[in-house]
Parts: structure tokens; C-alpha cells; sequence
């Protein structure tokens, strides 16, 4: 199990990115969290399996019709080894 820290940027906010991610990431059996930043990014932390996190990954980059993600950056982050849910924050 890996946990992944996960900042996007583009147009995703106030296009409904965040409940891309979070129902992608639940269909996938992912745990975590997505919240908007003050900067216009989003920020999610996502936990699951490196295959699991892959197809998240795939999906989401396609997007929802209405995102549009111009930069992803990506690390590793500790585990949450109690957490059992995605939350929108």
C-alpha cells in the first residue's frame, strides 16, 4: 500500500474535479481526501495500491468534459494505516 500526495492545476476548480476524483478513487477501492486551495489547485491524498492508484490516476487525467489539468505534481506521503473512506473536504 502506497500514499500518494497529489497537487493539480488548471481548470479544476468550480467544475466538479473534486467528485471526479473522489468517485473515481472510491470505483478503484481508494481511501483519502480532496480539498480546493485558496490558489486554485487541488489537493488530494490518495492511498491504495500502486495498481489501483495507476487506473485512478488514468482516469482522472482524462478528466470530467469540463477540466482541464495543465500540471500534476506528485509524492509519496506516509500511510494512514486506519483510514477507510474518501472524503471530499
Amino acid at each position: 500500500m502506497q500514499r500518494y500526495h497529489l497537487l493539480f492545476s488548471g481548470r479544476v476548480q468550480g467544475v466538479g474535479f473534486r467528485y471526479l476524483v473522489s468517485r473515481t478513487a472510491r470505483i478503484y477501492g481508494l481511501t483519502g481526501t480532496v480539498t480546493n486551495l485558496p490558489d486554485g489547485r487541488v489537493e488530494a491524498q490518495v492511498q491504495g495500491s500502486e495498481t489501483a492508484f495507476s487506473a485512478f490516476l488514468e482516469t482522472v487525467r482524462r478528466g470530467n468534459g469540463h477540466s482541464d489539468i495543465h500540471g500534476l505534481d506528485i509524492k509519496l506521503i506516509p500511510t494512514k494505516p486506519r483510514e477507510r473512506d474518501f472524503e471530499i473536504i
